[in-house]
């Protein structure tokens, strides 16, 4: 039984959509597919392929493999078309979408464009079979880029094995497994190189002051408001960071090509114009999303909420009536409690 399973997308007859003179995607995300089974072997991750060849497997053996295979993740690979640009990740209406998010910040922090993270309904059902009918498997569609982009078919050429790299790297961080880059010894301890220091202060920097009402920023500058909108980025729901797992997550006051990308992700998440600007549109989107929700605190079984006039008490953290475990009726002289 393996914890993870590789999809290499399409196969055999079906060539896939994000195909061009260069590369047809079925070929090259089994090219992925295989580097990174052979990676994660090497780390002691145990996993399984739906194909290592050149098959042809329609959805439903597909998704089959997927269920019988034990795993408890699924990264089927796959790279897009129709006339966007830049990296996606998608996953099941039932996840929450930490993999995901993950897999798309590691992607681009090593230098890929990150369109979106997102997620798709068919009615009350996931939208790509992929997440339908994979059972309990987590499973995230990852799109590397679109072959019908010159940038994205030049990057994936040139960088694929970077992309699947960074794709082992974000998956062994969020088993919380141990990850060593390629070619260093896996039983020695892993000692990272020390992130660099930003930039200091030079020509090519422009000190900007006072705090971000919205004017529009712009990479090379660095100050408290650059500062200030990156935090905004990185306390989003969902959060954009300009350098996951960095000091403060990136958050320097230094408008760089990782603050830029960020920016960008955002931008794309929210349908905004994507040019890595924030002004006042970006500014507005920023001020006006939720903050993630915070659990509700409770202390064995507390009164939580008011209902219908009558005190609940909640035998957990949660606003589901299964979880009621009494009530206080109003209007009765002893506040009697009826459990339930």
């Amino acid at each position: 039984m393996s914890l993870l399973i590789i999809d290499g997308g399409h196969g055999g007859m079906d060539p896939g959509g994000g195909s061009n003179s260069h590369f047809k995607e079925k070929d090259k995300v089994l090219e992925i597919s295989l580097y990174q089974e052979k990676r994660f072997k090497e780390l002691g991750v145990s996993v399984a392929m739906t194909r290592r060849s050149d098959k042809h497997l329609p959805s439903g053996p597909r998704t089959k493999i997927v269920r019988d295979s034990g795993a408890k993740y699924c990264i089927s690979n796959h790279i897009n078309a129709g006339g966007g640009q830049g990296a996606e990740t998608i996953h099941s209406i039932h996840s929450n979408g930490k993999l995901a998010h993950r897999i798309a910040d590691a992607l681009a922090a090593v230098g890929q464009n990150t369109r979106r993270v997102f997620t798709r309904k068919w009615g009350s059902n996931d939208y790509y079979y992929m997440h339908r009918e994979t059972g309990s498997v987590e499973t995230i569609i990852v799109e590397y880029g679109f072959a019908d982009n010159k940038t994205d078919s030049d990057r994936i050429l040139k960088h694929w094995k970077t992309y699947a790299e960074a794709v082992v790297k974000a998956f062994c961080e969020h088993i919380g497994h141990k990850y060593v880059a390629p070619g260093q010894d896996i039983e020695a301890d892993h000692v990272s190189n020390p992130k660099p220091k930003p930039n200091k202060p030079s020509s090519k920097w422009q000190k900007v002051t006072g705090n971000w009402t919205g004017q529009a920023l712009r990479k090379g500058q660095y100050g408290k408001p650059v500062g200030q909108m990156q935090s905004m980025l990185a306390n989003n729901n969902p959060p954009f960071y300009p350098e996951k797992g960095a000091k403060n997550n990136g958050v320097d006051e230094y408008f760089g090509d990782k603050t830029a990308d960020a920016v960008g992700r955002f931008q794309s998440y929210y349908g905004l114009t994507v040019d890595q600007i924030p002004g006042p549109k970006t500014y507005a989107k920023l001020k006006g999303s939720k903050p993630a929700a915070s659990k509700p605190s409770y202390v064995g079984k507390r009164v939580e909420s008011k209902h219908s006039g009558n005190l609940r008490f909640y035998s957990k953290a949660s606003w589901s009536d299964s979880h009621v475990a009494g009530y206080l009726k109003k209007g009765t002289a002893s506040r009697r409690l009826f459990l339930r």
